[in-house]
C-alpha cells in the first residue's frame, strides 16, 4: 500500500469504510489512478460520488454514510434512520434543496 492508500484508508476508517472521489484525489490519488482501481474492483462504487475498499460489505450504517457523502453538505439523515434498519436509503438520506426537508430546517443547513 502507497502513501496515498493509506491517507485513503484513513479517511475510510474514520467514515464507516466510505469516501469520496474528492477525498482520493486529495489524498494524492490522480484521476487515472482511480479509475485503475475502480476497474481492478481495489476500488468499489457505492453512490454517485463515494467508494469504498474491495472486500469490504458496508452495514447499513456505511450505506448512509455514503449517502450523506454523496449529497454533500446540506444533507442530514431522519431520526427514523437510526432506529430501523429496514428503512430505505432514500427515504432516510435527505439535502437541503429536498422538498420533503420542513422549512425550517432548510433554513438552518443553508
Amino acid at each position: 500500500m502507497n502513501e496515498p492508500e493509506r491517507r485513503l484508508a484513513a479517511f475510510a476508517a474514520e467514515q464507516r469504510q466510505v469516501f469520496t472521489r474528492a477525498q482520493a484525489l486529495a489524498a494524492g490519488l490522480s484521476a487515472s489512478g482511480l479509475s485503475r482501481r475502480k476497474a481492478s474492483g481495489q476500488f468499489v462504487v457505492v453512490g454517485p460520488r463515494t467508494f469504498t475498499l474491495g472486500g469490504v460489505c458496508l452495514d447499513w450504517r456505511g450505506r448512509l454514510q455514503a449517502g450523506l457523502l454523496d449529497l454533500g453538505p446540506g444533507a442530514l439523515v431522519s431520526a427514523e434512520a437510526g432506529v430501523s434498519r429496514r428503512r430505505t436509503l432514500s427515504a432516510d438520506v435527505w439535502s437541503s434543496w429536498d422538498a420533503r426537508v420542513a422549512p425550517e430546517l432548510q433554513s438552518s443547513m443553508k
